[in-house]
């Protein structure tokens, strides 16, 4: 493989109002230990590090967002109304029971094709990010009727097309690995109790590994999301040691990203060389929901990310924060700056949670890159025709969206010489390449 050189400068970007890209406010400094690859070069694991596999004494670090809710709805953050629609599985069935299979399936493919394009791939990499996780259900390959391929391999073609990275995450697993409306079903969580379900799971990991191995733009597998129905950390280790040689087996030998039990306790999680593992990384989540001010709230997200970095320092594996957002009304792209300094500053990857959110509730907006505005019709599944839920699936594409305003520029000098890659997306949108 053909060694890439790291990108550490670009020209002078053309800005808007007198600012730059967050990651021009922040500093060179602050990236100038980092390489910064075209997502064509392999990552694997060196200790604390995610590496180029062509030049491992350089670091890669990661920085991203979610495709939350296109291939697992989430009601909460997506244009249909959720009145007595609590999840996708309901979603689905509610069109199915009105339109019939063929006609639920058409309208399934029409949001899937136009909730998330080409085009976003184009904004997310304009925007400074150089990974994308990804977020699916395990029904796309368990169920007949389904393609889980189809989607997938159309985001993993758009990302190479970006130089952008892929973490392919199961959000959703056979059965549910926990109550959460989040798996796609709620009130399941009957994962960890039901050897088939976990046998399901693993052939459906087999499936994954034997398409994309030897990809370079997979950054790797995140095996379970939240898998927080796990009875206890022995089965979970179980489960994730199953699930493991499933790739393994296949030849794989993309990065295998694992989640604790508890969101954020990675601390929790065994020793890689205790269980025979490589090329591990751990995972964790932070949300403090519980913060009752902004700056307690900041304060929290310092304390949590100090500790993951000192877990996975004991562990000697490197770490990752699959999603995070600041749920405090009002923040901004100060507060956004702060959290992800410190995941930098700590060696730690990150996806931001999440690329895309549909709202039309005023007052609290922290999440989401890129929003809707306000007004924008969304769908009755209750009540709407099936003409009516078709030709509104356009709308709902990204390009009649908006930046969301708590990802505001940062005050900084017009004019700067930046690293190619960084947290533009948390500052100020590049005029020239921003397509909209």
């Amino acid at each position: 493989m053909q060694i890439k050189k790291p990108i550490l400068a670009v020209t002078a970007l053309e800005t808007t109002g007198g600012a730059l890209p967050l990651c021009a406010a922040m500093g060179v400094a602050l990236f100038a230990g980092s390489g910064i690859y075209a997502a064509d070069t392999h990552l694997v694991v060196s200790g604390t590090n995610i590496v180029a596999a062509d030049n491992p004494t350089v670091n890669v670090q990661l920085q991203g967002v979610n495709l939350g809710g296109w291939l697992v709805p989430e009601m909460s953050m997506i244009p249909f109304n959720s009145t007595s629609i609590p999840d996708a599985y309901t979603l689905w069935n509610t069109l199915q029971n009105r339109f019939g299979t063929t006609g639920m399936e058409n309208i399934r493919t029409a949001w899937r094709a136009n909730w998330i394009t080409q085009n976003d791939f184009t904004l997310m990499h304009n925007d400074g990010f150089n990974t994308v996780r990804i977020p699916f259900e395990s029904s796309m390959f368990t169920n007949p009727n389904e393609d889980g391929f189809k989607w997938l391999d159309q985001a993993v073609n758009w990302a190479s097309q970006n130089n952008m990275y892929v973490i392919l995450d199961m959000h959703g697993a056979p059965g549910g690995q926990s109550a959460s409306e989040d798996t796609g079903r709620q009130n399941q969580n009957q994962f960890f109790s039901s050897q088939t379900d976990i046998n399901q799971a693993a052939q459906v990991w087999g499936e994954i590994a034997q398409h994309y191995k030897g990809n370079p733009t997979i950054a790797g597998y995140d095996l379970l999301n939240e898998p927080v129905g796990a009875p206890n950390y022995t089965t979970l280790d179980s489960v994730y040691n199953q699930l493991y040689n499933a790739v393994r087996n296949q030849g794989d030998e993309h990065i295998i990203f694992m989640e604790p039990g508890n969101y954020s306790d990675i601390g929790n999680l065994p020793s890689p060389a205790q269980m025979n593992w490589y090329n591990v990384a751990y995972s964790g989540h932070i949300y403090h929901w519980s913060a009752p001010t902004q700056s307690q709230e900041l304060s929290q997200f310092a304390s949590t990310i100090q500790s993951m970095a000192q877990s996975a320092k004991q562990l000697n594996v490197p770490a990752y924060v699959g999603e995070f957002g600041l749920v405090q009304g009002g923040g901004s792209s100060s507060e956004f700056k702060q959290v992800v300094t410190e995941l930098d500053q700590n060696n730690m990857a990150w996806t931001a949670w999440p690329w895309k959110e549909f709202t039309n509730t005023s007052g609290l907006r922290t999440w989401g890159v890129m929003q809707n505005p306000m007004g924008m019709t969304e769908i009755n599944p209750l009540t709407d025709s099936y003409s009516q839920i078709m030709a509104d699936m356009s709308m709902y594409q990204t390009s009649n969206f908006s930046m969301n305003p708590d990802y505001a520029a940062v005050p900084a000098p017009s004019t700067l010489a930046v690293l190619g890659l960084g947290l533009a997306a948390l500052g100020l949108r590049r005029k020239a390449k921003r397509v909209l």
